[in-house]
């Protein structure tokens, strides 16, 4: 499969949602009992459009789903989780990887000071297979593709820089696989940021399920 082929855009219509940037839904198509479960999906919109998601193929749920068309039913259930948390108007370092791009889609378009919006992003996919663009036009944005250990190294570097300079103007928000969560982890508690971070994870309901951390200073003696 040829990797531009793997990303998709779904719209569910049918619903009028309100929702917090950071939540999720567990979608489930009409597959029967192979696979069981539903699939959990960041929220990526939701307009008078519909509710979109975007989501990558990476396994046999995620294929069947990339393979519905107009017109199919899916069981949804949400929003789910707790949202990101944050001022209308307040300045928000974002920092996303991967297809942890997806929650920060509507938070940006709706943001009441798109301005004081610095995005930071890292991803190994081409960059054209990602919203970018409508992201990039409206906040402060940067993007680095990732394609050999010392991309990764320099990425690194450059989310410190960003931490540190942001510092305590508003919250950090990210959303990422493991590894780039631990080091945004790491670096707001190195620099005193207040950092949230959005947990990609496999689950089989998703109610009642903890879908983001606060990262905060530990308590010195």
């Amino acid at each position: 499969m040829c990797i531009r082929d793997s990303f998709h855009t779904l719209w569910l219509e049918g619903a009028e949602w309100t929702y917090r940037p950071g939540q999720f839904l567990m979608l489930r198509p009409d597959w029967g009992m192979d696979p069981v479960w539903a699939r959990p999906f960041s929220i990526a919109d939701a307009s008078e459009k519909g509710v979109r998601v975007f989501f990558q193929t990476v396994g046999r749920g995620t294929a069947r789903l990339g393979r519905i068309v107009p017109g199919d039913a899916l069981t949804v259930w949400g929003p789910l989780g707790q949202g990101f948390s944050f001022k209308p108007d307040e300045p928000v370092l974002i920092l996303a990887g991967g297809m942890g791009l997806a929650p920060f889609l509507g938070l940006v378009r709706t943001h009441g000071r798109p301005d004081s919006i610095r995005l930071v992003f890292g991803h190994r996919a081409p960059l054209d297979v990602y919203p970018w663009a409508e992201l990039s036009e409206r906040a402060d944005a940067l993007e680095l593709r990732q394609e050999s250990e010392a991309d990764v190294a320099g990425f690194v570097d450059v989310l410190e820089v960003e931490i540190k300079r942001f510092g305590r103007s508003g919250p950090v928000l990210a959303c990422g696989p493991k590894p780039f969560l631990r080091t945004v982890q790491r670096l707001c508690l190195a620099h005193g940021a207040g950092g949230q971070i959005s947990l990609e994870n496999t689950m089989a309901c998703g109610v009642g399920a903890l879908s983001l951390i606060h990262i905060s200073e530990p308590t010195r003696p």
